[in-house]
């Protein structure tokens, strides 16, 4: 019996799946006894808004933070006394500088979820400062001092585990590539895309606005579009760069362009994939956007839609996940919706064979195995 107690502080909601989802998954599987004893943040918490939010949100995310704080040294003793692996959550930097304090006799065994280097997010992603500045080396020193904690560190894809190698000078042997475990049944469930040329193409994107995504790219591209290119689109979401679209959305488009603001749960978002044709992945160019495969990418290929995305991407199997691509720009993506509002036959083989890649790589099964692997290693 593999017994695990989920313990940290979890970022939780639509916007970090994971770690729950990797507990609803360990605790289905035969062999594993999981507790969650996870202090879980309010769905509503983004972690950007620490970044960029106003003064009164950062006072309210850091008061959240700090309450939970003050327990985690407590959490890991009684761990390590009953002898249970410890499973932290994203972001496990807090639970992971608890661990540094002790001494090692009451440290219990940690796999860290690291996910994303927060150092990465923050410097390269979400440009809070010069990457190059004193506070980003700081935060990086810091990031790899915590990490050393842990016993098993968990990335996303390929290209991340050599960042954290490479950039955090970590020990390639601790860093393991898991796909994310995101309850996708109800995408699963819908019918793989089908069009018709009698209506538009249907173009969806969900995601926060960072320079991660691109979002400027896909609102060039837009601007592109015409209205006799038989396009709309629907975007889903908000971020530091939602006062591009404010401010292209006055001017109008071409295009038919609607624009949901509103923070939406996964189940809330099942109905926009049955909506949609084609699904946006990101379009950042390089850095992090090219070593990422994001969640939105995972239920894409999991409802059966097309995904366009940018032609440099991360993975977190052998292989890439089947995707239309094209270069980062406005025009480039324009062009290539364009086409695939001509070809209806090109939406349905893309659908059905980036579902198929989901359940071979990226279903329950795939990930249980893999998380099995990883836990038999240690």
């Amino acid at each position: 019996m593999k017994t695990v107690w989920a313990l940290g502080i979890g970022a939780s909601g639509s916007g970090y799946p994971n770690a729950a989802g990797v507990i609803a998954l360990l605790s289905r599987q035969k062999g594993w006894h999981v507790v969650d004893r996870v202090r879980w943040m309010p769905d509503d918490v983004q972690l950007w808004r620490l970044a960029k939010g106003s003064g009164k949100e950062r006072v309210r995310i850091l008061s959240v933070l700090l309450c939970r704080l003050v327990f985690l040294p407590f959490d890991l003793v009684r761990a390590r006394l009953a002898d249970a692996t410890v499973f932290a959550p994203y972001p496990a930097l807090f639970l992971l500088a608890g661990a540094r304090c002790l001494p090692h006799r009451l440290r219990p065994r940690i796999v860290a979820d690291c996910f994303i280097s927060i150092w990465d997010s923050g410097f390269s992603d979400r440009k809070v400062t010069a990457n190059g500045g004193w506070i980003a080396s700081a935060v990086k020193r810091f990031e790899s001092w915590c990490l050393g904690a842990a016993d098993a560190i968990v990335v996303d894809t390929f290209e991340n585990r050599a960042l954290f190698e490479r950039d955090l000078a970590l020990d390639a042997q601790k860093i393991h590539v898991l796909p994310l475990a995101v309850d996708v049944s109800k995408l699963m469930s819908l019918e793989p895309a089908t069009i018709a040329l009698s209506r538009p193409l249907r173009v969806l994107y969900v995601g926060t606005f960072v320079p991660l995504h691109g979002f400027p790219v896909i609102i060039d591209a837009l601007k592109r579009l015409s209205e006799g290119d038989n396009v709309e689109i629907r975007v889903v979401g908000d971020g530091q760069d939602s006062g591009c679209l404010q401010d292209a959305m006055r001017v109008g488009f071409a295009c038919k362009v609607e624009w949901i603001r509103e923070w939406q749960s996964l189940d809330g978002l099942v109905g926009h994939y049955a909506w949609a044709d084609v699904c946006l992945g990101v379009f950042g160019s390089d850095g992090k956007a090219s070593r990422v495969l994001p969640f939105k990418v995972y239920a894409a290929l999991a409802a059966g839609r097309v995904v366009v995305t940018q032609q440099e991407m991360g993975s977190p199997v052998a292989g890439r996940p089947p995707a239309i691509t094209c270069q980062s720009n406005g025009a480039s993506l324009a062009e290539t919706l364009r086409q695939l509002a001509s070809d209806p036959s090109e939406v349905m083989t893309h659908g059905l064979s980036g579902r198929r890649f989901f359940q071979t790589h990226l279903s329950e099964a795939a990930i249980s195995d893999a998380w099995s692997r990883m836990w038999d290693a240690l």
